[in-house]
């Protein structure tokens, strides 16, 4: 009888260690490691398809649709590193800009292409502590340039895999301000949370890769003077994060996002308009070293 119980709790200790994060056929630290003198390059496509909109303001209201595509290429330059993570850096903004076309009550349609004002300039990022300062380089920064600006006040983007050893079948989420930064920045009052679940590895492309696919809630504004937009993205998608560089070469996400921007226009109003539709984006990264 004792032999027996002894047996049932070794059996019963087993089944508890294995229910621990990175218990499996094999467990894989899939953080990413910052070391000085790598590059980071990272592109990034997103597109909102055909989205419904209405706007509305005083007693008038219109319908109609919008299209918009964006795409941006940074690269992360890093200086120095501190505990794994970047602590200087240059930022290069290769490419950063977006096409709309839109679309209201059967008029022609509008479209638009914009630029970000960073687009072709650099940063310098430093840490000091918690916060990173970072400056223009080059001449002063404009008005608009200054706007970008302030969005960067953590430019280095969140991880999105966990500070603890993962295996196949293992789940985690991200919430809070490492899911804001995940989202690129500049939104505030964050709500919401990121699920990812580590399906497989593969090898993809001559590189072995951690499957990971993430199912997406989130929430947030942006405020400027007179100016407040909430946007809300649901999306499922799979990121391929690299065993061995701990970078993702490709994620991929799809969904529904919605937009409401509600503007005071002078001597004319409240503006309000809402847009909703399917949105797609992809994001590889690339790393080197110098």
């Amino acid at each position: 009888m004792t032999l027996f119980l002894s047996r049932t709790y070794f059996l019963l200790f087993v089944l508890y260690l294995c229910c621990l994060p990175g218990c499996g056929e094999k467990s894989y630290d899939l953080q990413l490691a910052v070391e000085a003198g790598e590059i980071y390059r990272v592109e990034s496509d997103f597109r909102l398809e055909n989205a419904d909109i209405e706007i509305s303001q005083g007693t008038e209201s219109a319908t109609g649709s919008q299209t918009l595509t964006s795409r941006e290429v940074f690269e992360y330059d890093i200086y120095e590193a501190q505990n794994s993570q970047p602590n200087s850096m240059k930022i290069s903004f290769l490419e950063s800009w977006q096409k709309q076309n839109l679309q209201i009550s059967g008029n022609e349609p509008e479209m638009t292409d914009e630029i970000s004002p960073l687009q072709a300039r650099t940063l310098l990022c430093k840490k000091s502590g918690k916060y990173w300062k970072s400056e223009l380089v080059g001449n002063n920064p404009t008005a608009e340039q200054t706007e970008v600006l302030n969005a960067f006040l953590d430019p280095w983007p969140a991880d999105l895999a966990p500070d603890h050893a993962v295996s196949v079948g293992d789940s985690w989420v991200v919430t809070g301000d490492a899911l804001g930064r995940l989202a690129g920045g500049g939104l505030q009052n964050i709500d919401g949370e990121l699920k990812a679940y580590f399906e497989q590895v593969i090898e993809r492309n001559g590189t072995l890769c951690a499957v990971i696919s993430v199912q997406l809630d989130l929430s947030g504004t942006q405020t400027t003077e007179n100016n407040t937009r909430t946007v809300k993205f649901s999306a499922e998608g799979l990121t391929y994060r690299s065993v061995s560089d701990k970078i993702d070469l490709e994620s991929k996400l799809s969904g529904t996002m919605t937009t409401r921007i509600s503007e005071e226009i002078p001597s004319e109003g409240l503006l309000i308009m809402i847009s909703q539709g399917p949105f797609t984006f992809r994001e590889t990264t690339t790393k080197t070293k110098y």
